[in-house]
């Protein structure tokens, strides 16, 4: 899109003062038109330097989170998180059971059965401690990406599954649990 900005800027820019030449209505129209185009700009400029549009990536305890998996956590430690785009153990640099399935479907990669594995272990059900030892997963990040991925699915954090491992990293509203 900026390249068709960039490379239509001249055309536009040669349309209005095409317009301006013509006669006294089109000078108002071409001068209007100026103004409109300069203000919509400067809208998106106004709206991000008044923090009304403020896209955080990641919050301050996940990057707190992050420092603490980094210190506490084998650099090839396998973690188990809410499968999107700003888990906190992508700041961290350790693996991952499943990222983004949006990004693992545009690469043709089927992520069903990962899916369906980290849903049982999250909700604590009978199929977990199977699906904990099938992948060897070693840690498990519990937070706010979790609760929100869980809640559009229709499932919940089962605090009691989880009381049965150590705590070994927290921050905020994340918990880094260490399966034994």
């Amino acid at each position: 899109m900026i390249y068709w900005f960039v490379a239509s800027i001249p055309f536009v820019a040669l349309a209005l003062a095409w317009i301006w030449n013509k006669n006294i209505i089109l000078k108002f129209v071409a001068a209007v038109s100026l103004i409109v185009l300069t203000l919509a700009g400067a809208l998106d400029v106004w709206r991000v330097v008044t923090k009304q549009i403020d896209y955080g990536v990641f919050q301050t305890d996940a990057i707190q989170i992050a420092e603490q998996i980094k210190q506490k956590t084998a650099p090839n430690a396998l973690f188990l998180n809410a499968p999107t785009y700003n888990t906190a153990i992508a700041l961290s640099g350790r693996r991952s059971l499943m990222r983004y399935p949006g990004h693992l479907a545009s690469h043709g990669i089927n992520f069903a059965e990962r899916e369906a594995d980290l849903k049982h272990i999250y909700a604590g059900d009978a199929a977990a401690e199977t699906a904990l030892k099938k992948y060897n997963i070693e840690y498990i990040l519990v937070g706010p990406e979790v609760e929100n991925y869980l809640k559009q699915v229709n499932l919940t954090i089962n605090p009691t599954f989880f009381q049965k491992f150590p705590v070994v990293a927290e921050a905020g509203r994340y918990k880094v649990y260490k399966v034994n």
